[in-house]
């Protein structure tokens, strides 16, 4: 499947390319993972936040994601890989399905190159784009996602009951 050209808003290009800084420096295991995502980053077309598309997984996008093969429906927050918590359904950007996922747009089908061999995803839905969503509600009008209230702050990230996300 061929996929489209990969886009990140400015802020999100720096603040990966210093995580990714941070991986090599640290010996990150799976070196090879970092080094997909980094060449995936070096091609992708940085725009200004304002000019992302609506409907682009950016980080911090909440986005519902149907495996193809199996149509199973997932629900995931993007997050940089000290925020991720599988339990609270917190995916890493270096995890196979953050990667494949991250710059795409709804309606796409991505390929995630998981442990256990290539997964079809499908971009089902982007309940929470932060800079789609936090324009309009300037961070601070409950959004409803699923069913369940949020609040969104200024830097993108949810908060719940006073624990942010």
């Amino acid at each position: 499947m061929s996929k489209s050209q990969t886009l990140v808003t400015r802020n999100d290009r720096q603040r990966l390319g210093t995580m990714l800084e941070r991986a090599y420096a640290v010996a990150f295991d799976p070196r090879d993972q970092v080094q997909r995502f980094e060449l995936e980053l070096d091609h992708a077309q940085a725009i200004e936040e304002e000019g992302i598309p609506p409907d682009v997984v950016t980080m911090h996008s909440i986005v519902e994601v149907i495996d193809l093969e199996s149509d199973e429906s997932e629900t995931y927050t993007l997050v940089y890989p000290e925020e991720a918590d599988i339990a609270c359904n917190r995916i890493s950007i270096l995890a196979p399905l953050g990667q494949a996922i991250f710059g795409h747009s709804v309606g796409e089908v991505v390929t995630a190159m998981t442990p256990t061999g290539a997964r079809w995803i499908k971009i089902a839905a982007l309940c929470f784009q932060p800079e789609r969503d936090s324009q309009k509600s300037s961070g601070t009008e409950a959004l409803r996602s699923n069913g369940r209230g949020r609040t969104a702050n200024p830097d993108g990230r949810l908060e719940r009951h006073g624990i942010v996300f």
